[in-house]
């Protein structure tokens, strides 16, 4: 995309802001209330329609558009000060920081809201995201870590870690030198996959359900890699016969 066109709509990302204000106080306002979450999110998810649009439209791509969404969340979340964050909305903070690609305030944000969450999902989701940042911050041991502390949930809990492990954890994790405990991590994880429980009348069923044969497949095929570049060919071969089993019980898609 060119570099004006980007600024446009950069300049119309920032612009949501203000043509907002009447409703919703500046964010970046040290007088005002704006730095609460449900203010932040509510620019951050209008900023998200924007984007979206244009990427439905062709005018940018997907890259371009995630790209932009982040710097937008970074601008958005420069006045935040973590110690003016309390527990019961970390998390939403601890998104807004991830959106924008923070990770070291990411981190803060998803401590505290791990240290006291208020549901199970929380617990779930909120773990598996300081994963990320701390995968993202070059902490992968820990990051390995902290997403296994998620897999006792339950199984109508569980539907978050195989994606997060397999797309959140696992690309910033790769390569340095833990390939081993991340193979084993997305193993793990594609076996949990299958546990899940999903309420059926619910509209996301249908999207995890043509998804999760999907994830299971690319993240054990993603562990063996990581074992073939470790030149450990009987944990290759382990991974790939154990797909193959998936496969034959029809729980997973060739």
């Amino acid at each position: 995309m060119p570099a004006i066109a980007a600024a446009c709509i950069f300049g119309a990302l920032i612009a949501i802001n203000l043509a907002s204000r009447s409703q919703i106080p500046d964010p970046n306002d040290p007088l005002s209330s704006t730095m609460s979450a449900d203010v932040l999110a509510k620019n951050l998810t209008a900023a998200s329609d924007f984007v979206n649009e244009r990427s439905m439209r062709g005018e940018i791509s997907t890259d371009e558009g995630r790209e932009l969404l982040s710097e937008y969340a970074k601008n958005l979340t420069s006045a935040i000060d973590l110690k003016d964050i309390d527990k019961a909305n970390a998390w939403r903070y601890g998104d807004l920081f991830r959106t924008g690609r923070q990770w070291k305030m990411g981190k803060a944000a998803y401590q505290l809201a791990v240290s006291k969450p208020a549901t199970e999902d929380r617990r779930v989701n909120d773990t598996l995201r300081l994963a990320q940042c701390m995968a993202e911050l070059g902490e992968v041991s820990e990051a390995i870590e902290t997403a296994r502390k998620v897999f006792d949930a339950e199984p109508k809990q569980s539907a978050p870690i195989p994606p997060a492990v397999l797309l959140e954890i696992a690309p910033p994790a790769r390569g340095k030198g833990f390939d081993r405990e991340l193979a084993q991590l997305l193993v793990d994880a594609s076996e949990k996959h299958l546990t899940v429980v999903v309420d059926p009348k619910k509209a996301e069923a249908v999207a995890f359900k043509y998804a999760q044969p999907h994830h299971i497949k690319n993240a054990m095929k993603l562990a063996a890699k990581l074992y073939e570049d470790l030149d450990d060919g009987a944990a290759v071969v382990r991974t790939l016969e154990k797909l193959d089993s998936m496969v034959r019980d029809n729980k997973v898609v060739r």
